[in-house]
This record gives structure tokens, C-alpha cells and sequence, in this order.
């Protein structure tokens, strides 16, 4: 930092990133990467844990920051009726109000930091006592009220349907606002999403700083399945795969494999009929191991915002992916150089079975994008672009507060 000064930075995350189950996982453990890049910044990890955290840290964690501590969650209310209740009173999503921990709150608001920064939305929740002058710097894994309002508003029963998504958008775009409001500064993974917080919010200051993920230490081999990556708990990746599976039954017929799902199923598990051509994985122990194996990875996204972590991590494993524009959001990649972009279900699969078929196209697909993202989506790329996040909420510290 300027003049060598060295900087306490406090990073706050609703979620233990150790293993990296979901999206939002593979972002903080790569902010947290990249703030590593910079040795003028000492880092404090909080996060808050459904399970005992393991301690002490995995050697991927404990690597990268200084000092690691971790809280269990509050205990939810048993009644759904309560718990919208509470999101009601405090107009807040009942999904964020299901990742507090109070001994988080009260630590975070009783230790000395330069710097605050939260590494997730759900994260701000926790970080309401904070000093009124303490700098914090919210990072936007997504920009949650444009996404809820993309989300499909109508069902059965039509009525219900349309109140329950119109109170959703109200209770989100409330925690969203109060959040940006007390931010010094923010930061985005695409300049989609920069531009989506300025007219959602009027905010035109944000900070981009890409998504990426770590070049594999596996050799992608191909000659496999072809596959499908996300935690089907998120409902752009369900919804994507849904669409998927209903409008291209017949195109799956002429891959070699049955096309693969990976990642976090919903409680009871996928709301589809089993095919004889899908196989569902489940979570994957050994992530790099199967993307070493896939012909190519499909990107099934017709919503949501921001860069989508299941791309640049494929891309980063020398994987061929096939994506809409939705999935390659944010990501300066061209169309048959970096990966392949389609846009129906259908489509989709036709150019994974082409691709399966054709192992030296899809390995110059794969080489190409790996050499972008270790060109352009480096660690010491966004540790530059959050150190300018760190000096402009500097600027928020009170004088005498400066040293």
C-alpha cells in the first residue's frame, strides 16, 4: 500500500469457503488469493460454519490468510411462517437471515481493522454494529434485485405465485440498498453487473474485479462424458439444466456418454424423470479429476449475473466449453477461439457431440481458453484491482484514525 503502510484487513464471509461447494466458494477462496498477492495487507478470515470448522485450517486456507476463526450458525426458527416473518420485520431475504451468527456480529464489531470487507452479500448481514466511520468494502458476487426480478414470476397457484416473487424483490432490494448505502466501496465480478448496480441503485463507482479460479495442476485427457457443473440448490443453474433436459432430448441421443451432472443436488433431488442419457453425480470429491476427464463442459445459463465460477474453473482445467452468452458473462472470450457460445438447449448439445467427436478441436478449444485465463484472470491482475478498493475505502477512515 502507499508508502509501505501495512494494512489490517478484516474479511467477513457467511460461508466456510473450505470445501468449495458452491459458486460463491470458488469467489471468496479467490479474493482471498489475490488479497494474498498484495504483502502490504494482513489478513483475518471470520466466516461463519454449518459444521465445526476444521482447525486447523486446510493447508489452502491457512495459506492465504494470517489469521482464520469461524462461528456456528444461530439456530433458525422451526416454523416457515416465523422465518417470514422475521424477514418481513427486518426486510431482509430469508436466506440471509438463515446465515447469521451473532458472535460473528459482536466480533466483528469490537475488533480493530483498518479495513472491513464482505466477502458475500449474506455476509453484510453480520456487519450492521460495525462503527458508523469503519471502512468497508462489499464485494457483489451477483446483483441479487436484478436477479430476483428475473426470476420467473408466474406458477400455480398464479396469484400466490406473483405475491410471494414481488415480496422477494421487496425484501431484497431493501437488504441490498441498506448494504450499498453504508459500503466505502464495491466491487463486481463483471461490467455487466457495474452497470446493473448503477441503474438498479445509481451506484457508478464500482470496482470490477473478474472471478477466476487457479490453473489446474491435472492435465485435462478428454475422451469422456460430456458434463454439466453447478449447485442445482441455485435457481439459475436448476432452471438452466431443466431447460436443458426438457428442449434437447433428442439432441442428448447423440452424444457417445450420458451427459454428467456434477454439484450440490435440492433436498429430495432433481425434480425430473431419470433418462437412460443423464447421470447424476452429485457433489465430486476430486473436481479437477473429473473436469480432466469431460470431452467438454455445457454451460446451460439463461439467467443470473455476474461471471459464473463453473466457466473460468473449466476454462482454467484446459476443459472445451460450450456456454450461452449468459454463461460467459463478464469474460473476454471469442467465440470459436476461447469457447464455443450457443444459444438454445439444443444447440448446446449438438456442438458438445461435435466436439466429442473431434478430440484435437476440442483440445485447441481447451489450450486456448487455459492461456486466457492465465493471461488476463491472474491473482496479481485482481490483487491491482483490489488494492484500488482498499485505498478507496481508505479514504472513509477518519483522520485521526490514520496514524
Amino acid at each position: 500500500m502507499e508508502g509501505g503502510q501495512r494494512i489490517n484487513l478484516l474479511c467477513v464471509a457467511s460461508r466456510y469457503p473450505v470445501p468449495t461447494r458452491l459458486g460463491i466458494d470458488v469467489r471468496v477462496m479467490w479474493l482471498l488469493r489475490s488479497l494474498h498477492e498484495l504483502p502490504d495487507v494482513q489478513v483475518t478470515l471470520a466466516s461463519v460454519t454449518d459444521d465445526e470448522a476444521p482447525s486447523p485450517p486446510p493447508d489452502e486456507l491457512a495459506g492465504l490468510v494470517d489469521v482464520s476463526m469461524s462461528w456456528p450458525l444461530d439456530p433458525e426458527p422451526g416454523s416457515v411462517l416465523v422465518r417470514w416473518a422475521r424477514a418481513i420485520r427486518y426486510r431482509t431475504p430469508v436466506w440471509v437471515l438463515a446465515r447469521r451468527s451473532q458472535r460473528l456480529s459482536q466480533f466483528a464489531a469490537a475488533t480493530y481493522a483498518d479495513v472491513v470487507m464482505a466477502l458475500d452479500d449474506a455476509a453484510t448481514v453480520m456487519l450492521t454494529s460495525l462503527p458508523a466511520h469503519a471502512p468497508l468494502i462489499v464485494d457483489k458476487h451477483a446483483v441479487l434485485a436484478w436477479m430476483t426480478r428475473q426470476m420467473p414470476s408466474v406458477g400455480r397457484p398464479a396469484v400466490a405465485y406473483t405475491v410471494r416473487h414481488q415480496l422477494l424483490l421487496w425484501l431484497t432490494r431493501g437488504f441490498e440498498s441498506r448494504a450499498l448505502r453504508r459500503a466505502s466501496a464495491v466491487t463486481v465480478s463483471s461490467s455487466e453487473d457495474r452497470r446493473r448496480l448503477e441503474e438498479e441503485y445509481g451506484i457508478a463507482d464500482a470496482l470490477v474485479v473478474p472471478s477466476s479460479a487457479p490453473l489446474s495442476t491435472v492435465d485435462w485427457r478428454g475422451g469422456g462424458a460430456v458434463g454439466v457443473l453447478g449447485a442445482m440448490t441455485i435457481r439459475p443453474n436448476l432452471d438452466g439444466l431443466l431447460r436443458l433436459l426438457d428442449e434437447a432430448g433428442d439432441e442428448l441421443r447423440l452424444l457417445p456418454r450420458p451427459l454428467q451432472i456434477a454439484g450440490p443436488m435440492p433436498d429430495g433431488g432433481l425434480p425430473w424423470r431419470p433418462q437412460p442419457n443423464v447421470e447424476s453425480l452429485g457433489f465430486v470429491d476430486d473436481l479437477e479429476g473429473w473436469l480432466a476427464g469431460l470431452s467438454a463442459l455445457v454451460v446451460p445459463v439463461w439467467s443470473g449475473s455476474g461471471v459464473k465460477t463453473k466457466t473460468i474453473t473449466a476454462m482454467a482445467a484446459g476443459v472445451p466449453v460450450i456456454s450461452t452468452p449468459d454463461g460467459v458473462e463478464g469474460l473476454e472470450v471469442i467465440d470459436g477461439q476461447h469457447c464455443l457460445v450457443r444459444n438454445s438447449p439444443a444447440e448446446l448439445i449438438q456442438a458438445a457431440a461435435e466436439l466429442a467427436a473431434q478430440p484435437q478441436r476440442a483440445a485447441e478449444l481447451g489450450r486456448a481458453g487455459r492461456e486466457l485465463v492465465a493471461s488476463r484472470y491472474s491473482e496479481s491482475e485482481s490483487a491491482t484491482l483490489l488494492a484500488a478498493a482498499i485505498a478507496q475505502a481508505l479514504k472513509d477512515r477518519p483522520e485521526d484514525a490514520r496514524g
